[in-house]
């Protein structure tokens, strides 16, 4: 028997082989749903987003994911750190803005430190893992569509 028969025969056999493993996980689209549930009110956050945004922190409260992405979408960051000043220099800063994360303090404030203006986020909780800011990054830059 040549080899290249051979081989293939073992390939074959090895892909109808039956092992325990688990299928490799289908990548998720990067939507808001996913953005408010895995991120804006992830565990380090309380259920509601009560332990970050209570007090309605630079002008921002979490509440249904309609009010949280008519809160983000375009929208100028509240705060003293964060309000447009033309005489301090200080620009306004845009909480999301579609198609840049770079510029949307949002993205800043949960993966620059020190972010643009204000506190990083998640405020006195640990950081956001890897996949959390990058779901973030990804929703930004897909165009921050409302689903």
């Amino acid at each position: 028997m040549s080899r290249v028969p051979a081989l293939g025969l073992a390939l074959l056999l090895s892909a109808c082989s039956s092992d325990d493993s688990k299928p490799a996980a289908v990548p998720q689209d990067p939507t808001f749903t996913r953005v408010v549930s895995e991120v804006l009110r992830a565990k380090n956050c309380g259920a509601n987003g009560a332990l970050c945004h209570a007090l309605a922190a630079g002008g921002f409260k979490l509440g249904s994911n309609d009010a949280i992405y008519k809160e983000l979408l375009d929208e100028d960051a509240g705060g003293t750190e964060c309000t447009p000043n033309a005489e301090a220099g200080v620009p306004a800063r845009k909480r999301v803005i579609p198609n840049d994360p770079e510029n949307s303090l949002l993205y800043q404030k949960i993966a620059v430190d020190p972010p643009a203006c204000g506190d990083p986020m998640p405020k006195g909780q640990p950081p956001l893992d890897p996949p959390q800011i990058q779901l973030v990054y990804d929703w930004i830059k897909a165009g921050a569509q409302n689903d």
